[in-house]
């Protein structure tokens, strides 16, 4: 005679086996869309200091 464990859920929807996975797939993927954003970012405001700099620097050299 086999004893059921009690609370043991039956059928495909009710296993949870594998989900830490699916999980954890998705949170990598937004992740790393947010670390690609951050870098796109920092990015454009590096560009634009340079730019504002190079602008400065050709104002200072017509002014004199």
């Amino acid at each position: 005679m086999k004893i059921k464990p009690k609370g043991r859920k039956k059928g495909f929807w009710k296993n949870e086996n594998g989900a830490i996975t699916i999980l954890l797939a998705i949170l990598i993927t937004v992740f790393l869309g947010f670390a690609a954003m951050v870098v796109d970012i920092g990015l454009a405001y590096h560009n634009k200091s340079e730019l504002q700099t190079a602008s400065d620097s050709v104002a200072l050299a017509v002014a004199n």
